[in-house]
């Protein structure tokens, strides 16, 4: 029986996070382009501050630049309009972001904050998911 070395096992295994990203890279950008153009259409201010944090949510894995762009643009909305929802939902796209880039004890901090932002103002799918989030952190 053959094995192959630690360092082809590293390779290969490289060589296959390259492939699984360029497919969700295309992927990406078909949902963001989609996403751009419902922000060219006439919607509610609280339409597009969720918006925002979709085309956030989906440069998370990929654009740390473009996912604070978003972000901002989200929250500074959502502040004006009182949106708190959306709020919440841009600070979720921020410390899944610092999850992704390998920072899981500054996420999971970011996630406790973002739970009891949550629970005090009675948005249970906000807590649910970033208790699902911090529970990813932890794996």
């Amino acid at each position: 029986m053959h094995t192959l070395s630690i360092t082809t096992k590293f390779y290969l295994h490289l060589s296959l996070i390259f492939i699984l990203i360029q497919g969700v890279s295309a992927q990406n950008h078909q949902v963001i382009d989609s996403l751009s153009q419902v922000l060219e259409s006439d919607i509610s201010d609280k339409k597009r501050v969720d918006t925002y944090n979709s085309i956030a949510q989906e440069y998370s894995y990929t654009d740390s630049l473009a996912t604070s762009k978003y972000v901002n643009q989200a929250i500074e909305l959502a502040e004006q309009i009182s949106y708190s929802e959306g709020k919440i939902d841009a600070l979720y796209t921020i410390a899944w972001s610092i999850a992704v880039k390998g920072y899981p004890a500054d996420a999971e901090m970011r996630y406790k904050r973002i739970i009891q932002k949550a629970d005090s103002m009675g948005y249970t799918s906000g807590k649910a998911r970033a208790y699902d989030r911090m529970g990813v952190c932890a794996i």
